[in-house]
């Protein structure tokens, strides 16, 4: 099963050769199931899309786009397989795997190849928000030695789930199972890989696709995933402790702001520091909490008598078409969309 995916740039010598060349790493972090696969459209849309502004910065700025799995949504990534005393990998444990697997990507051809990149977007989906968020705030405390030289820009967070996930809706009906059914909760992991086990891969991929709406792409993905020996009780013990993590928001203002040491370097408004997307209605996303996020970040981002640095960096946006869902990566036509607005906020970090 494919564990890491990457999009590097077009080859061209002239400027991958040229010493001011601007490499910027786009990383991706994926939502649970921690499966990049289900990326593998949006990741390949948005590589497209980038090739044009890379045309016309005259390839001063090239891209390159990648990401992977989260833990123990592949067997071979662990040894022993999961029980009673090897346990399932939690949400810290996935933050320090995706800062150490940023931190350790480099710049892939030209003169500089093998060194750090000039910049760090961070792409995140779902619960891959909430790890953006929480590396953007390590990095500023520098708490985190694989973090500390990043250089880490924006993240793009999409259908994100920071904070009160257990007040959406899924979040809410996922909380009374565990509550009233604590030993159901521990143990739903085996109903998946129980139905499911003996289906052809391909006949299950079919399933998906047809009863809900999946792409091949998503399907097949979706199948290896419930067939593999570990991969259901990853997300579900991940999945728990996401409810059990992600609650009362717990960052200060200065996180959404840009830093004086930045603002200083500029002769114009600082940039956006984070993009959120959210969907009209999301299961995992109540309404009141978005709204809220929202104002707050609104209200932040307009207030007077302060520095420009010191006001919030942070861009809200809802999809005015109400057709996107929080499985957009899995759905068809969705992670095209997606994409393209994506490839809008990147081409405007990059110009500031």
């Amino acid at each position: 099963m494919t564990t890491y995916l990457s999009f590097p740039p077009r080859h061209r010598p002239d400027a991958e050769h040229a010493p001011d060349t601007n490499w910027v790493l786009v990383w991706h972090i994926t939502g649970n199931p921690g499966l990049i696969t289900y990326y593998h459209t949006y990741m390949s849309t948005l590589r497209t899309l980038l090739d044009s502004t890379e045309d016309a910065s005259s390839h001063r700025t090239r891209f390159h786009i990648a990401g992977r799995n989260l833990l123990g949504f592949e067997d071979a990534d662990h040894s022993p397989p999961f029980d009673a005393t090897h346990k399932p990998y939690d949400l810290e444990a996935q933050i320090l795997h995706i800062a150490a697997a940023v931190s350790a990507e480099r710049i892939p051809a030209g003169p500089r190849k093998g060194q750090p990149f000039d910049a760090v977007i961070l792409s995140g989906h779902s619960v891959g928000s909430y790890i953006i968020v929480e590396l953007f705030h390590r990095h500023q405390q520098q708490s985190h030695a694989a973090l500390r030289d990043l250089p880490l820009r924006a993240g793009v967070c999409l259908f994100p789930t920071i904070s009160h996930l257990p007040r959406s809706d899924r979040g809410r009906a996922a909380v009374s199972l565990m509550n009233r059914f604590p030993a159901v909760a521990d143990r739903v992991h085996l109903l998946p890989r129980a139905l499911f086990y003996l289906w052809p891969a391909w006949l299950l991929a079919a399933f998906f696709q047809r009863a809900w709406g999946f792409t091949a792409e998503g399907a097949a993905t979706t199948a290896r995933w419930l067939q593999s020996r570990d991969g259901a009780h990853e997300a579900a013990f991940l999945g728990m402790d996401e409810l059990r993590t992600i609650t009362e928001e717990k960052w200060g203002e200065e996180l959404w702001e840009v830093t004086e040491a930045e603002a200083a370097t500029r002769d114009q408004e600082p940039p956006p520091k984070f993009f959120f997307y959210y969907a009209q209605y999301d299961h995992w996303v109540a309404d009141e909490v978005r709204d809220e996020f929202i104002r707050v970040r609104a209200e932040h981002a307009s207030r007077d008598g302060v520095p420009a640095h010191k006001r919030g960096r942070t861009r809200t946006y809802v999809d005015e078409t109400g057709k996107l869902t929080h499985e957009f990566c899995a759905k068809e036509g969705m992670s095209e969309m997606v994409a393209e607005r994506v490839k809008t906020w990147i081409e405007e970090i990059v110009a500031n």
